[in-house]
């Protein structure tokens, strides 16, 4: 029988770190207590390398293994390019996730629909999800038939930001947003990322305190 191969201390360190990518963020800043972190994840490094390791031990991977990790997000460009965006918001919004079997009567929903209202047509591995002015659910419904339809939603909102082409090279900008609002106890419902648009869909009753919260970070 082969023996599973343990890995050293410094392997262990940097799998478990890799894993966290907000702590990953603190020591690049220096905002960790070495100590603390490697007393929280003795337990997982243990296991990785298959027996009882000395907390120093630990300390000094972490150590090394902040030093020789690149800054991978550069926050000060992050905060820069959300400080030249600029924010809509969209209340009314609903949302269908259709069959990909629809397709040609998605087609026909496009057509039907006004070009000044709102409509976004996202093709999944699950379905085509199509996210629209409120009003116009009902008419879209009618033309999907309601075996083509797996899942509705009404009472949304759209916050869209609108940023600087740069973003579009940028590592970690849509990234902060989400993790922003998760952070917050916001939860998002859809989300599309394309050119200098991201936009997210949340519940209506989370708008304001979506919108709010991330204006405060374009200040």
């Amino acid at each position: 029988m082969t023996q599973m191969k343990h890995k050293s201390i410094s392997q262990a360190t940097a799998e478990v770190l890799g894993r966290e990518p907000f702590v990953g963020y603190c020591l690049e800043e220096r905002l960790v207590n070495m100590s603390a972190l490697a007393e929280a994840i003795r337990e997982e490094i243990e296991e990785e390398v298959g027996k009882k390791v000395q907390v120093e031990a630990i300390k000094t991977a972490i150590r090394r293994y902040a030093e020789t990790r690149k800054r991978t997000v550069n926050l000060d460009d992050i905060y820069r390019a959300l400080h030249e965006s600029r924010l809509l918001l969209r209340n009314n919004i609903g949302m269908l996730v259709a069959t990909h079997s629809s397709y040609s009567k998605i087609l026909e929903i496009q057509k039907r629909i006004r070009s000044n209202h709102y409509l976004n047509v996202i093709q999944q591995t699950s379905g085509i999800v199509l996210i629209m002015d409120e009003h116009n659910l009902h008419e879209a419904e009618k033309l999907l038939g309601r075996p083509n339809i797996l899942e509705k939603k009404r009472d949304l909102a759209a916050i869209v930001i609108v940023s600087p082409r740069r973003i579009a090279k940028m590592k970690g900008f849509v990234s902060f947003v989400f993790s922003l609002l998760a952070y917050n106890g916001i939860n998002m419902e859809d989300d599309i990322s394309s050119f200098t648009d991201t936009t997210i869909i949340v519940k209506r009753e989370d708008a304001i305190k979506s919108f709010e919260l991330l204006e405060s970070v374009m200040k």
